[in-house]
């Protein structure tokens, strides 16, 4: 697998954040005024982090074989990239991640969402820009 830079960016940031929710966990287990549900949700979170930061790993290497076989190209990328907002699936294609992964990220505040009157999500495109640009 040949990650480019902002894929490299996207991974680097997924275990920074994995790396302090552990280090969350860890200060939560030692300070004596957090309740065990606070510890226990800082544990948790780190554990979340953990899976999404392997999911994220695992879609990188086998998803690009999979764009591949399809046919995606730049250019579609650069078509959705023109656009105001996309949907969770034109966002998930366009960083090469499921989904619920999408759906994760935006609910999180990873990423800028709105949500239309019938309540379906819509995927801020500068914001996906700033995922997929290393800083």
């Amino acid at each position: 697998m040949t990650n480019s830079d902002p894929e490299k960016e996207g991974i680097e940031k997924l275990v920074a954040r994995y790396k302090k929710a552990l280090l969350d966990a860890d200060e939560a287990t030692q300070d004596q005024s957090l309740s065990k549900e606070d510890v226990l949700s800082r544990r948790l979170t780190a554990i979340g982090s953990g899976i999404t930061t392997i999911l994220f790993l695992l879609e990188r290497i086998y998803g690009q074989e999979s764009k591949r076989a399809k046919g995606d190209s730049a250019e579609s990328a650069q078509q959705l990239l023109n656009k105001p907002a996309l949907t969770t699936s034109q966002a998930a294609k366009l960083l090469g991640v499921s989904e619920g992964t999408m759906r994760r990220w935006g609910d999180d505040g990873d990423v800028d969402i709105y949500r239309t009157p019938g309540g379906q999500r819509r995927f801020i495109t500068d914001s996906l820009r700033k995922v997929m640009e290393p800083e």
